[in-house]
């Protein structure tokens, strides 16, 4: 997998986009650096853009991904919108992803378009 991970200032968020693809060891790094990025920066707004990534994921490894996410640095503070293809074969993965790491009290929401993700990531939380 390749990444890259960058703070946008003026919109005060991290950008992180991926391609390739993805084992449960790459995407746990992947977010590690994406967290610190956060903290360097000083907010808690992620923009995550998967379309041209390929996981190979079996769906367990799914439902540990809070885990991963949790152990990468991620907290309930966190927001974190991940935009995928909802055309792409692995869209009940990233659905059910969107529902086990909300479960797990993490604020991690999947997105078609980018717009929406932007919109939700700015919202102010309850």
């Amino acid at each position: 997998m390749k990444w890259k991970i960058e703070y946008l200032e003026k919109e005060g968020i991290v950008s992180a986009q991926a391609s390739g693809p993805t084992t449960i060891e790459e995407h746990s790094q992947f977010t590690t650096e994406a967290i610190a990025c956060a903290r360097e920066h000083n907010t808690h707004k992620i923009f995550i853009d998967f379309i041209k990534m390929a996981p190979d994921l079996t769906i367990l490894q799914v439902d540990r991904m809070p885990e991963v996410l949790k152990q990468a640095g991620v907290t309930p503070e966190y927001k974190m919108a991940v935009l995928f293809d909802f055309s792409s074969p692995l869209k009940n993965n990233f659905v059910f992803f969107g529902n086990v790491t909300a479960i797990s009290s993490l604020k991690v929401k999947p997105f078609s378009d980018k717009k929406s993700a932007l919109e939700w990531l700015n919202e102010e939380s309850a």
